[in-house]
């Protein structure tokens, strides 16, 4: 059976609902005879996007024959197989149809290059811990991430996948494990250069470099400071600040799942994006773990839709156990309290006139504040003592904040109810 090269949308979701058996097998046999042809053009990709539109889309589950997932892990881990949209498609595909014992990700090492690898990562992510394909592989994974000589996509890409991982299945990380991560976290958010990268596009052969080094910028235009933060302002970033953008924008999970103490219920905010906000407030000051449907919610934001009760097989319970917390080091909180003071801070010293700053950049300010003011009530409130050093730049921005942003003056009101005293 073979689709329309320019199938309508309409017509695509009737020919999902009504898939029988036969008719995929068909369909498949198709795609797999247009990826064998190996001349991999646009019409390729067509029948590629309307396969995973299909998949997507069809009620029930529907597995490609094992000839087929072979070759689409050849297609997604191989850069000689076709142009990246290919190669993400067929890595969609098999998402899709995971988790799957069909999909076996055998190795992550020679001769697979790591420039290819962060296009198989999702789909260790998708298999969940079911086949037991994701433990095998996360020492690897663990290794790449604290090994600061690995190439910086794949790195980045560790990253990702491990926050989707820790979210999803909370005990999925020993605690030696967690520690040395909170170690590279650490590094991450403090040891960031505040120069700016190159034009990653740029391909000129004989290009010169650069007469002096150009550095990133503060909100208010001046020369960046001190270390990179998420409000360092730039046109491109290096391997590392991307880095640090990933390493603060999942503190809030991270912390949750790994160090404050489980009350039983979901597996905090999976998803702590920088827009994410200051979370729902509960009975411990709002800075304990959220609810299940807003976990679980977070989680399908995270992975793209997929739910975490699929992903652990199917039992919601699973990622509902109580866990064994581990003690924050200090290193890693004084690091984030740092991180955090320096994003208000930053803030502080943005134009008093709104109306200087872009729509974007304004919204960006205020939801990375509200995050730092949600991260640094967490830590108060697994150390007291922490209050007194961040009270006074709390109560700066608190006077500085007018209500016609309430969404931060809220934040700031929970912040000094909590922590006032």
């Amino acid at each position: 059976m073979a689709l329309p090269r320019k199938a309508a949308p309409a017509e695509l979701r009737q020919t999902a609902w009504t898939m029988e058996e036969e008719r995929f097998a068909a369909l498949c046999e198709s795609v797999l005879r247009t990826l064998k042809t190996g001349d991999r053009n646009k019409e390729c990709i067509d029948v590629m996007r309307q396969l995973c539109v299909i998949l997507l889309l069809s009620p029930r589950t529907l597995m490609p024959p094992l000839e087929m997932v072979e070759q689409l892990l050849v297609v997604t881990g191989h850069a000689t197989q076709g142009p990246p949209r290919l190669r993400l498609l067929c890595g969609l595909a098999l998402r899709l149809c995971c988790p799957s014992r069909t999909v076996n990700i055998t190795t992550l090492d020679s001769p697979v290059e790591q420039k290819q690898i962060p296009f198989l990562l999702p789909l260790l992510h998708a298999q969940g811990t079911r086949f037991s394909i994701l433990t095998q592989h996360l020492p690897q994974i663990i290794k790449w991430i604290i090994t600061p000589e690995t190439d910086g996509d794949l790195r980045i890409a560790a990253i990702a996948l491990l926050s989707r991982v820790s979210a999803d299945f909370p005990d999925f990380l020993e605690e030696g494990q967690v520690q040395t991560l909170s170690a590279v976290f650490t590094e991450l958010l403090l040891r960031v250069s505040t120069a700016a990268a190159t034009n990653p596009y740029n391909r000129q052969l004989f290009a010169s470099p650069p007469k002096q080094m150009t550095y990133l910028t503060e909100v208010d235009g001046s020369r960046s400071r001190d270390f990179f933060t998420i409000f360092s302002m730039g046109k491109f970033y290096s391997a590392d600040q991307v880095m640090n953008m990933q390493v603060f924008s999942q503190l809030t999970a991270w912390l949750e799942m790994h160090y404050v103490p489980s009350t039983g219920s979901a597996a905090a905010a999976a998803a702590s994006v920088v827009v994410a906000g200051a979370g729902d407030a509960t009975n411990d000051g709002g800075y304990g773990s959220c609810s299940t449907n807003t976990a679980r919610a977070s989680t399908a934001t995270v992975v793209g839709g997929s739910d975490a009760a699929l992903l652990s097989g199917g039992d919601v319970n699973a990622i509902q156990s109580d866990r064994v917390t581990a003690p924050l080091p200090t290193p890693f909180r004084d690091a984030i309290v740092d991180y955090c003071l320096r994003l208000i801070d930053q803030n502080l010293g943005a134009p008093s006139d709104e109306r200087a700053l872009p729509v974007l950049d304004r919204l960006a300010l205020q939801a990375g504040v509200m995050e730092a003011l949600h991260i640094l009530g967490i830590l108060c409130k697994l150390d007291v003592h922490i209050v007194p050093r961040v009270f006074a730049t709390v109560k700066r921005l608190f006077a500085k904040s007018s209500h016609s942003n309430p969404h931060l003056y809220l934040s700031l009101i929970k912040f000094v109810v909590f922590h006032g005293d």
